[in-house]
């Protein structure tokens, strides 16, 4: 009788004591907390946007950007709208990362072949390499090849010429190809084409 009471009176907790009761009242008041302070965000930033004079929504996106993009995949121009640039950033966004991949992709296999090589040097040369790289945060290697790496190129102007023909800069490593000339059709029909040095093909980082 002992034994039973004892259980009975240990399963009988008052909610106000239970802890699976009270964690998920704290969770509840927390999501309600946080749905407070973003209804109230949400108005303030309202507000303001309505003082201001700025709309929300997204019909912005069908007015026209009004800026030039250096590389562009399909065909853009300034008059176009918002929609478009973002569509040329998203296909950049793309083809970067899928070069990226790559890239990375045969550098780490030839990095780990070379750890294997029966040479010393390259073999410690690999290790070293994967060493700094792995064992450095990426914010530090980013702030290193910006600051004390491609802010110390020369100018446009003075781009150091690299076979291809490749140029590299302060702005980037650019690659020069040709595009057709204004009279492009003209001449086509004449049996000639004509070509110039167009806008750089592609520009890294």
């Amino acid at each position: 009788m002992s034994v039973r009471g004892t259980t009975a009176g240990a399963t009988s907790i008052p909610f106000w004591r239970n802890v699976r009761v009270l964690s998920w009242i704290g969770q509840a008041a927390f999501l309600l907390l946080v749905a407070l302070v973003a209804a109230w965000l949400y108005g303030n930033v309202t507000a303001g946007m309505q003082r201001i004079g700025i709309g929300g929504g997204y019909g912005f996106l069908n007015q026209s950007a009004g800026f030039e993009i250096g590389v562009k995949p399909v065909p853009y121009t300034p008059q176009d709208s918002y929609w478009r640039a973002f569509l040329v950033g998203v296909l950049n966004t793309l083809s970067v990362t899928v070069l990226g991949i790559v890239l990375a992709t045969i550098l780490g296999l030839l990095m780990g072949i070379a750890q294997l090589s029966s040479n010393w040097l390259i073999a410690r040369l690999a290790q070293a390499y994967v060493a700094i790289f792995r064992n450095t945060p990426l914010l530090v290697q980013l702030l290193f090849w910006y600051l004390a790496v491609f802010l110390r190129l020369p100018r446009v102007q003075e781009a150091i010429a690299l076979p291809g023909p490749i140029y590299l800069s302060n702005r980037g490593v650019t690659m020069v190809g040709l595009g057709p000339t204004e009279s492009f059709g003209v001449w086509r029909r004449r049996g000639r084409v004509g070509w110039r040095p167009a806008a750089p093909l592609c520009t890294f980082w």
